[in-house]
């Protein structure tokens, strides 16, 4: 402002060169300072810069005639000529480095400014400084037009860089100022040779080249200067109406143009109009189609990815669906079977072990079902912690078991994971196609009941029968209730004797979750444990079962009656860090010695982080709790595993027990583990026990101790001692007992 305002003469041209040598400085020091990538583009915007300046200071001081010079040839023009170069050549460098001229619709677009911009500047500053300056020679005159539009150029090259720099990037708008501010001044020079009036007063032109130098130091100072030489993102197209505004906006650039002159009585410039127009509304239907293919495999891409899963990359489960509903479409030849694949306690070590570790888990899950099933088989992650399978080559119901067993097999071997080993139960649903279900939507719905149903089995493998129904929407329901529930006070305990087969004693019970649901009854916990699990309560869910079942094994020790408790934990549980803090100070608040308390975990949750088990669970035996492993033999934990932890009692899955008077499999593998487990110095419970036949069947097999419907169902407390009375007045006759009380090795005598 003050050099507009100053009046020629030594002070104006000292604080002139005072700015300028200031911007060039300004320059250098962003330069060092941010050490932008590309610094050759930088380097050549800040010779650019000097260029400027000297180019400015000579003609101030040789010539006096402004900042543009007067195109004589002499120094300062030979220095401006030199400055534009070098400016865009820097500007080509961002160009390159931002991966612009590779790309169409950069190119169109900077085709489309282009045309227009030397149009208008044609018919507005071009053509008028040419008749202008008729007097001059052809190369003053030549080099006196071309300035403004060698600033036109630059201004194009800059709003380019700027424009896919992004919003936030500053430097981007002041490079853009500052090549704004040298069109406005030369622009103002070139006005000032038509209109007298303007060309008397060049402060105004030397005041914008001054703002110009500052925008130029500021760009090079700030730190988003960086950002304008790397790779620019690919941009998205949209059918915006700003955008379809602007396309028709350079399409009628022309047209308008010669409507404007003809309405103000001026001279039409009709070539330039004729030779512009078709080339633009080319480059416009040119950049439409461009856009409209863009926007096409935009919308393939996001039908791709609408249709996959993002972890494993398999398709989900709307794809599956779709591909199962052409598969049998096909009439004789849709036919081959659908395997829906559930993993035990997924959601629970992915929370436990964090989400990296759970992702891997699914990734090695997806190359392990290719692996198994060949590339004939469509493979997809229907959910969370299942997989869908339909395997066109398997036709028959022993084919298609077969081929489940093998992908349980696979999919059960030990996860080698960074820091740890992980193991997970599979359980595995089949229904074989058409003849099981002959749509997509039964096919799934029934693959999903037969999943749950394997979950039971020992072989963990189950075909779909019409016995299992058409299931509900019971579960979606009971995982918004859950919650509820559990501050309701509905979750209740029922208690299951535990029976010692040397004297028919009872020694403890094992804690049963049931819920009093308002509407549906009484419910077992197959109804609402794997709500629980899901809805992420089974840390609350433990504690409040913990509590309860401690508060009323103390009330029972108040009443003269010492029973062991017992109470299941989940592998989120252990893989609790203050599950042992939790326990111990649970046994303090009711005053329970930790020998009265059996905490039960299964095979499965013992294996899942073998390190972290240990420790737990050697944590939890320091403080003189029993461990036990529950369902023991569904799973595949040894007893030379479970000889290295602090375990001391093993129950046998009833799926074994159940079976031992009319299956030698079952009888051998209960007997076999008896014997094992004795020789490692573990107690065993069989559980499942419903008849007297089994119970003598068990006891022959030297099993210390038993539990089932045949003995006792689970009751609430209050009716828990009337049955304890029941069991010991008829056991220890049926056993062949004394009859005298043994007392329980685990809890003092007196």
């Amino acid at each position: 402002m003050l050099v507009v305002l100053l009046p020629p003469g030594p002070v104006r041209f000292a604080l002139y060169a005072l700015v300028g040598v200031s911007a060039v400085i300004a320059t250098a020091v962003g330069q060092w300072r941010n050490w932008p990538a590309r610094p050759v583009a930088w380097l050549l915007v800040a010779l650019a810069t000097i260029c400027f300046v000297v180019g400015d200071l000579v003609s101030l001081v040789v010539t006096s005639t402004g900042p543009a010079g007067d195109g004589s040839g002499g120094a300062g023009d030979l220095l401006f000529v030199g400055a534009y170069v070098a400016m865009a050549l820097g500007l080509a460098v961002l160009l390159r480095a931002r991966g612009l001229g590779h790309r169409w619709t950069a190119r169109l677009d900077g085709a489309l400014v282009t045309v227009n911009v030397a149009l208008l500047s044609w018919v507005f500053l071009v053509e008028p400084t040419w008749q202008s300056l008729a007097g001059l020679p052809p190369a003053v005159r030549v080099m006196l037009a071309a300035y403004p539009v060698a600033d036109v150029v630059l201004l194009g090259g800059a709003l380019t860089v700027a424009a896919t720099a992004g919003r936030r990037n500053h430097a981007g708008r002041l490079l853009v100022a500052a090549l704004g501010c040298m069109l406005l001044a030369d622009s103002y020079v070139q006005a000032g040779r038509l209109v007298p009036e303007l060309g008397s007063s060049l402060g105004v032109a030397q005041g914008l080249w001054l703002l110009a130098y500052v925008l130029l130091g500021a760009t090079a100072l700030h730190p988003s200067v960086c950002g304008l030489a790397t790779d620019a993102e690919e941009s998205t197209e949209s059918l915006h109406p700003g955008r379809l505004v602007l396309l028709a906006g350079w399409m009628l650039t022309g047209p308008a143009l010669a409507a404007g002159q003809h309405l103000a009585d001026a001279p039409v410039a009709v070539w330039p109009i004729l030779l512009t127009t078709p080339v633009v509304i080319g480059i416009v239907l040119v950049r439409m189609m461009v856009m409209l293919r863009r926007l096409t495999d935009q919308a393939e891409r996001l039908s791709a990815l609408a249709d996959t899963d993002y972890v494993t990359g398999l398709p989900n489960r709307r794809r599956f669906a779709d591909d199962l509903t052409a598969f049998l479409a096909r009439g004789t030849s849709g036919r081959g079977t659908v395997l829906l694949i559930g993993l035990d306690r997924f959601t629970e070590v992915s929370d436990s072990l964090g989400r990296a570790a759970g992702d891997e888990i699914l990734e090695a899950t997806a190359r392990r079902l290719r692996h198994v099933l060949g590339r004939s088989a469509v493979i997809a992650r229907t959910a969370n912690d299942s997989y869908g399978v339909l395997d066109p080559t398997t036709t028959t119901t022993a084919a298609a078991e077969s081929v489940a067993s093998a992908v349980r097999a696979a999919l059960e071997a030990p996860h080698e994971l960074p820091d740890l080993t992980v193991s997970l139960d599979v359980h595995v649903g089949v229904v074989v196609v058409p003849q099981d279900a002959g749509d997509a939507a039964g096919a799934l719905r029934r693959a999903e009941l037969a999943t749950a149903a394997a979950g039971d089995r020992p072989g963990r493998v189950a075909h779909y029968v019409a016995e299992l129904g058409e299931g509900s929407q019971a579960t979606s329901v009971l995982l918004k209730e859950v919650s509820a529930a559990l501050d309701a006070g509905q979750i209740v305990l029922h208690y299951q004797p535990q029976v010692c087969l040397l004297t028919g004693r009872v020694l403890g019970v094992e804690a049963l979750a049931r819920w009093e649901h308002p509407e549906r009854g009484l419910l077992g916990p197959a109804s609402f444990i794997t709500a629980v699990e899901q809805s992420g309560l089974i840390g609350p869910f433990t504690e409040h079962v913990l509590d309860t079942a401690l508060a009323q094994c103390a009330q029972w020790h108040a009443e003269g009656r010492e029973l062991t408790m017992a109470v299941n934990l989940s592998v989120r549980n252990l893989l609790d860090p203050a599950l042992v803090e939790k326990v111990e100070t649970a046994l303090l608040r009711h005053r329970v010695q930790a020998n009265l308390l059996e905490l039960e975990i299964t095979e499965g949750s013992a294996m899942v982080d073998r390190r972290r088990s240990a420790e737990v669970i050697g944590a939890l035996a320091g403080l003189g709790i029993m461990l036990s492993i529950d369902d023991y033999g569904t799973g595949y934990c040894s007893l030379a595993y479970l000889q290295r932890l602090p375990v001391g009692r093993l129950k046998i899955d009833r799926s074994f027990v159940d079976a031992v008077l009319r299956d030698t499999g079952s009888a051998a593998i209960v007997r076999s583990t008896v014997e094992l487990a004795r020789s490692l110095g573990l107690t065993v419970v069989a559980e499942g026990v419903e008849d007297d036949e089994t119970l003598l069947a068990i006891q022959g097999m030297r099993c210390e101790a038993a539990q089932g419907f045949g003995l006792g169902r689970p009751v609430p407390a209050a009716q828990l001692l009337a049955l304890l009375a029941t069991i010991e007045a008829r056991l220890p006759l049926l056993l062949g007992a004394d009859g005298r009380s043994v007392p329980n090795p685990r809890v003092p005598v007196g």
